[in-house]
């Protein structure tokens, strides 16, 4: 949501039960993967499948999830959410009409998000495309060259409100979403720093 009395953009924190392996001896556990997410809150309902089955990927893999909905009373949105992004191994971005509105997602998010790739080596940016929306005019703020996700049986980028039924949209994303994550997973097994 955006304008003068909105909240940041709605950004899906939700921690995943942690399945770490076993600890051999003398070694240090592995590291859980970090996954942030940024949507706008007006995308909260479209998103909302989405996201659950990244959880499932993510609750598989041992990694956990972000989004502001962890935020608590009391917190300084602004600092938690520069803190989970600067921690985090992946970042999704849910891309529509209203996530490309000025406001927080584009001022502060999509900056940090843009400078903890740039520091990070193995960190991943996976854009969602939720709806049509002018993302090749924004592209160069969100990374040029990414591989957007789902894609129509020609490989293009297709918004996921015009699959039909949506379901074959979920499950192009959560294909492409599981492949990165475990992608990253093994990257981070292998005791690369993020």
């Amino acid at each position: 949501m955006h304008g003068p009395a909105s909240a940041p953009s709605l950004l899906v924190h939700i921690r995943c039960p942690s399945r770490r392996a076993p600890k051999a001896a003398g070694t240090s556990p592995l590291r859980r993967m970090k996954v942030f997410v940024s949507y706008a809150h007006d995308d909260a309902k479209p998103f909302a499948m989405v996201l659950r089955l990244m959880e499932q990927s993510v609750e598989r893999l041992g990694g956990e999830i972000w989004t502001d909905q962890q935020l608590l009373a009391g917190d300084n949105f602004d600092t938690e959410i520069k803190e989970k992004i600067a921690a985090a191994d992946i970042a999704v971005l849910a891309l529509s009409a209203s996530f490309f509105l000025p406001g927080y997602i584009m001022e502060t998010e999509v900056p940090a998000i843009k400078a903890r790739g740039a520091a990070a080596k193995h960190f991943k940016l996976v854009p969602v495309l939720l709806n049509k929306c002018m993302w090749e005019e924004f592209s160069k703020d969100i990374g040029d060259g990414l591989h957007i996700i789902p894609l129509d049986a020609n490989r293009r980028p297709k918004p996921l409100n015009t699959w039909s039924p949506r379901n074959h949209g979920h499950h192009a994303i959560q294909q492409e979403i599981h492949k990165t994550f475990q992608a990253q997973k093994a990257i981070l097994s292998a005791g690369a720093t993020p």
